[in-house]
């Protein structure tokens, strides 16, 4: 019998088209705008307001669409470092952690993104685990994405900050950034385990919407 899976979390997609933010921004400065959406955003959770949380919570990350990601330098789990001034293609910024459902359920998906266009984008995922968590994990992934662990400093609470790198967006997100380290689109969510979807349709929900979200950046890379 097939395993039944459902859509844990609803997958939400901002791009350029939609977005708020026109001027080009600093990603830090994105973050701090962003943060009064996302207090809203919890606060209508709170209260059981659903249609009121998506509000904020769409407002919360369209501020990031068109903003300039700093050139940060991270270590891998190996402890090599690298700067993203340094990549000269454009980069899938992800954020994950060993104990997001979620994020275990996307990796075959992701796997196959990157086997098909790891030629032509750099994929990158920064975890909320220490080196010595993220090892057991490593192995699920295709070798060449970049996997890169917190520092026991960086991980106080459920948010990310590596580096300078903030991340308070929830897992798992994706940050699909141009060529000239300009933030195009947005993506929160993947499909999970439960009881409206098989497995092979959560896979192909999974694998559709970033293959779409990949050929969005290239094509605005390309306009460039």
């Amino acid at each position: 019998m097939k395993t039944i899976l459902t859509l844990a979390l609803c997958l939400l997609s901002v791009t350029s088209a939609f977005a708020q933010n026109t001027q080009s921004i600093t990603y830090k400065q994105a973050f701090e705008k962003s943060q009064r959406y996302s207090q809203k955003a919890q606060l209508a959770w709170n209260d059981k307001n659903e249609e009121l949380t998506k509000a904020y919570r769409d407002s919360s990350i369209s501020i990031f669409i068109n903003s300039l990601v700093e050139p940060h330098v991270f270590k891998d789990r190996r402890n090599k470092p690298f700067s993203l001034g340094s990549i000269d293609k454009p980069v899938v910024l992800s954020a994950s952690a060993s104990w997001c459902t979620p994020c275990i359920a996307e990796i075959p998906a992701y796997n196959k993104i990157v086997e098909e266009y790891g030629d032509k984008v750099t994929f990158i995922i920064l975890f909320h685990d220490t080196k010595d968590k993220l090892s057991a994990l490593a192995s699920k992934y295709n070798k060449q994405v970049i996997l890169v662990p917190s520092a026991p400093r960086d991980i106080p609470n459920t948010d990310l900050d590596i580096n300078g790198f903030k991340h308070s967006l929830g897992y798992p997100a994706n940050y699909f950034i141009s060529q000239d380290r300009q933030i195009v689109s947005v993506t929160l969510g993947a499909a999970v385990a439960g009881t409206k979807v098989t497995t092979e349709q959560a896979y192909q929900f999974n694998y559709e919407h970033l293959k779409n979200e990949i050929e969005h950046l290239l094509s605005k890379t390309k306009q460039l």
